[in-house]
């Protein structure tokens, strides 16, 4: 049972949904991520060129930012064979040659809910896509995590994500998960501020009285059962100004990779041109 589905029983069936400090107090107890470190005992890792990865300043940045930025881990031709056949399976798709998955399913397939948005995003390419696999097993990216929340992590899925222009927005300022989820992307083509960059409240992941108050709320929609009318996680621009975070979007050439705690306000940014396309892990903490 991870963190998040033993707060939902225990908030639920000792002292009910709307106990606010109880929540808060139980969830500070359980978070380690602002324990010390001993940056002499971490491992060392290299990127393509043969440059120690610095470990200690991409902590940091997660711990302070809640994302952070890494460079120079995949070659240029590992990242254009990756794109290519991403762009083949959204081809095929088209044509109506993929099936249709989920999250929480261990075949590759696409997810119907977001074609509206101008989506197409594929379930368990580590299946299809040998690059996908690659980056699912990253040991550096997987360490990290691990380093950052010091609990394990378990991967879920590994996805790939084709993003174009769409009338309709995709979804807005949001959490993926209340506390128990690390997120990593690579972008396989170049983006800029045109084309749809991940764009995070820096700072959002912390646990600041506005945000406990906002978790809660949101944790609190769930387990009454309002979330199924409507979106506990999300946020209007409204709400997620009030806040008072700044607004960091993060562009990058293609083989750019970012480590995000999902728990952090974000959203993917709207495309204006062109097309985006990344490769995302799912982990989940032990």
């Amino acid at each position: 049972m991870n963190l998040l589905s033993k707060i939902q029983t225990r908030v639920h069936s000792e002292i009910g949904a709307r106990n606010y400090d109880y929540f808060k107090n139980y969830l500070l107890k359980n978070d380690r991520r602002y324990q010390k470190r001993d940056p002499k005992k971490f491992k060392t890792f290299y990127d393509i060129n043969g440059n120690e990865v610095d470990v200690e300043k991409i902590l940091k940045d997660l711990l302070e930012n809640g994302f952070a930025v890494v460079e120079n881990l995949y070659t240029e031709t590992w990242v254009d064979n990756a794109y290519k056949q991403v762009m083949a399976h959204a081809e095929a798709f088209k044509k109506g040659k993929v099936k249709k998955s989920s999250l929480w399913s261990k075949d590759f397939g696409y997810e119907e809910n977001l074609l509206s948005t101008g989506i197409v995003r594929f379930y368990n390419v580590d299946n299809k896509i040998p690059q996908a696999k690659d980056f699912a097993r990253n040991e550096l990216l997987k360490y990290i995590g691990e380093l950052y929340y010091q609990k394990k992590l378990t991967l879920q899925t590994v996805i790939s994500q084709y993003n174009e222009v769409s009338k309709v927005p995709c979804r807005g300022y949001h959490i993926d998960s209340h506390v128990d989820q690390f997120k990593t992307f690579i972008y396989l083509c170049d983006v800029d501020k045109t084309n749809g960059p991940h764009t995070y409240l820096k700072g959002s992941h912390k646990n600041t009285e506005k945000v406990m108050k906002k978790l809660h709320e949101s944790l609190a929609a769930q387990i009454s059962g309002e979330y199924k009318t409507k979106d506990s996680t999300g946020l209007s621009d409204k709400d997620a100004k009030k806040l008072g975070f700044k607004e960091e979007l993060i562009t990058g050439k293609k083989g750019t990779v970012l480590l995000v705690d999902t728990r952090g306000i974000h959203q993917g940014g709207t495309l204006k041109k062109g097309h985006r396309v990344v490769f995302n892990t799912y982990y989940y903490l032990d």
